[in-house]
């Protein structure tokens, strides 16, 4: 089942009156090799100056620094408080028998594991299951993008990526060499206008 149809009536704060709201997830397995985490992050700036809204989640080294640098974004969180970090609190009922769905030993699971699960949930399809991300970027060391990819290897992120899947949603995993050059192929980032020095930039 499809939760939800990315629909534009549902903007967040940060958005102009009759602007589009698009928005994306991020999320890695830590640690993410320097190299990589710089080319998440420098994507991310160069998103947000094309109009996009970034969902993290205060779970990582890379959200911890989207978070500071970025102003559109949404950080959503298992519960108040978490990483010291103010965001949505993911709690529902409806999240949970999404989440359950995604993982046979749900019910098993230390409350905190499941509101991360439930968190996972709302990070993809929004907190009230009304707006799917457009596209996901994230990080595991085997790359996964696909049903057949993910393996025990792929950890943490085993369980969005699932979730992301189902939705049909376009998974990006920078555990691939190739994942960059196929991203930018996609023509989601705008041209950005070189200037003279001591002029702004801007996106055409």
């Amino acid at each position: 089942k499809k939760y939800n149809n990315y629909k534009s009536k549902y903007p967040q704060k940060d958005t102009e009156p009759g602007e589009l709201y698009k928005p994306y997830a991020i999320f890695v397995n830590d640690p993410v090799p320097g190299h990589i985490h710089s080319k998440i992050v420098a994507i991310a700036k160069e998103l947000e100056l094309s109009g996009f809204t970034a969902r993290i989640s205060a779970s990582s080294r890379i959200d911890m620094e989207l978070i500071d640098v970025l102003k559109r974004k949404e950080v959503y969180l298992p519960w108040k408080g978490f990483g010291g970090k103010e965001g949505i609190d993911c709690r529902g009922s409806k999240l949970e028998d999404i989440a359950r769905k995604y993982h046979k030993s749900f019910d098993k699971l230390k409350p905190s594991i499941q509101a991360m699960l439930r968190r996972n949930v709302a990070l993809i399809c929004g907190k009230n299951l009304k707006s799917n991300v457009m596209f996901c970027l994230c990080y595991s060391e085997n790359g996964a993008e696909t049903y057949k990819e993910r393996d025990f290897s792929t950890g943490y992120i085993y369980h969005p990526i699932s979730i992301a899947l189902d939705q049909f949603i376009n998974i990006f995993n920078f555990g691939k060499s190739t994942t960059e050059e196929r991203f930018r192929s996609m023509r989601y980032l705008r041209k950005i206008t070189k200037k003279e020095p001591g002029e702004n930039n801007h996106a055409t």
